[in-house]
């Protein structure tokens, strides 16, 4: 679903971009902006008393030397503008140069000005009118050294931005020496994909320019993206700017495949073009946030468990069986058996479990790690410490094992069950662990409840019977709950 509405999208936005003309004709004012586009003439007097100003005549244009008509796009990249001229133009006499490009005027068989790119990116071109010395043989109907622009014509082919961005100015292009370039993955636990980041750093002036997008075909991260949003330029001492329009393409190289070829053209909200030519060797981190409650560095952890209870709700429906464990020290030891019914014995069926994601009967589900909204399924090791807050405890999780590979052996012996765990974590901690003794909850909720509410034998969390008066976790008529005095 993500990917066809992704290139509906770029379809829409490739058709809006590629614009072709824009026409500004019948003008009204000296300032006029079509689709983003902005056309706007500017005189400078010579003097205070110089009155020799803009003038809009018949719906024309009327601007005399050392007039400037400023043509911006914002982000949008311009191909051509033409300037449509009234047959009394002094066109022989007066001359227009522009800020980047070249000019050409024609006097026959129409009055034309024309600018043309010379192929590099530009979203603001400035003509100015100039005088000449060469004589006019034009005869006039108004005053000399003045063009009258019937219409102009602008030529975009979108192929650096978006419209939207009138007053904008591209202020400079950055081509990018990198200093050192890599091609980050990221895991999107919304989409449940794998995100890739292209980041490389200028050289001469520590500009981090990054693009974030996903891979349109599975695991490849090669191939051509466009975007005018995911991408964002750090400058420093300045602080990070949004990028308005993203051009990425990535393909291995053809003489040695261990390296890629990257192109990069990237317009920020700084108004600054950054463009990247580079073949080299990728690499990076990959990082995963539904483990980022697992501490990064791998350890052993022993866990020997004192309690235990089960949760049966969703065997009939989804074959999940969870079973909690808890330590002496109210650690969390979660594993879900896939099974498609329990025993009457010990509630899991006896034998091998391989810890997987596959989430196949006979198998142990692996964690899935945490998403957006803190939920989580699969087999975990949570380090917990208890927690109080108006009189009532609860456990804390302060760090999570997400159990994503090994084996689970469960046996029957005299006194229920005995669950033996060899598991790996996410990040590579050894997970061993143990249970022997019954199972004999239903469920997974911790209650609390007030002292003297009952009269049923009490264990604490060692299985030691307690009296009446005791306050903590208690195991009560086989389920965990809080006493509060």
């Amino acid at each position: 679903m993500k990917k066809t509405l992704l290139f509906v999208l770029m379809l829409w936005a490739t058709q809006l971009m590629h614009a072709g003309v824009i026409k500004f004709e019948n003008f009204r004012n000296s300032r006029t902006v079509q689709n983003g586009v902005l056309l706007q003439a500017s005189y400078t007097p010579v003097d205070e008393d110089d009155e020799n100003g803009i003038v809009i005549s018949n719906n024309k244009l009327e601007i005399p030397a050392r007039s400037t008509v400023t043509i911006n796009t914002g982000c949008v990249n311009i191909k051509k503008i033409v300037l449509h001229l009234y047959s009394g133009s002094d066109v022989p006499h007066l001359k227009m140069t522009a800020t980047e490009g070249s000019v050409e005027t024609v006097k026959e068989p129409a009055k034309t000005v024309t600018w043309t790119n010379t192929g590099k990116a530009v979203a603001n071109v400035v003509l100015t009118l100039v005088e000449t010395e060469t004589a006019s043989d034009v005869q006039y109907e108004f005053q000399k050294n003045r063009v009258q622009i019937v219409s102009a014509d602008i030529e975009i082919d979108g192929e650096y931005g978006y419209y939207g961005v009138v007053d904008g100015i591209l202020k400079d292009t950055i081509d990018i020496e990198p200093q050192k370039v890599a091609l980050n993955k990221t895991f999107n636990t919304f989409w449940e994909e794998w995100d890739y980041t292209f980041t490389a750093t200028d050289r001469s002036t520590d500009h981090i320019v990054s693009f974030t997008f996903s891979p349109y075909w599975g695991e490849s991260f090669e191939g051509e993206y466009e975007d005018d949003e995911g991408g964002e330029v750090e400058v420093p001492g300045e602080g990070k700017y949004a990028a308005k329009y993203i051009y990425l393409n990535i393909a291995k190289n053809a003489q040695d495949t261990n390296k890629h070829d990257v192109e990069l053209e990237m317009i920020a909200e700084n108004m600054v073009l950054y463009r990247l030519t580079w073949t080299g060797v990728l690499s990076g981190e990959e990082t995963n946030p539904a483990y980022d409650q697992e501490p990064k560095t791998a350890t052993t952890l022993n866990f020997v468990g004192v309690e235990a209870d089960y949760d049966d709700d969703n065997v009939q429906f989804y074959n999940e069986l969870e079973i909690t464990m808890y330590d002496k020290d109210d650690n969390g030891m979660i594993l879900v058996f896939m099974v498609n019914k329990t025993s009457s014995d010990n509630v899991i069926p006896t034998g091998e479990y391989e810890i997987n994601d596959s989430k196949q009967v006979g198998t142990v589900m692996a964690s899935t790690g945490y998403d957006d909204w803190g939920m989580t399924e699969g087999s975990r090791l949570e380090l917990n410490v208890t927690e109080e807050e108006g009189g009532v405890q609860w456990l804390e999780t302060v760090a999570t094992y997400f159990i994503v590979s090994g084996s689970v052996k469960v046996e029957t012996i005299a006194t229920g069950v005995k669950v033996t765990i060899d598991g790996k974590s996410y990040n590579g901690s050894t997970i061993n662990g143990v249970y022997e003794g019954p199972i004999p909850g239903t469920s997974t909720g911790v209650e609390s409840v007030r002292g003297g509410d009952t009269e049923t034998r009490r264990y604490n969390v060692l299985g030691v019977e307690v009296g009446r008066e005791y306050e903590g976790i208690v195991i009560e008529r086989g389920e965990k709950r809080v006493i509060v005095k």
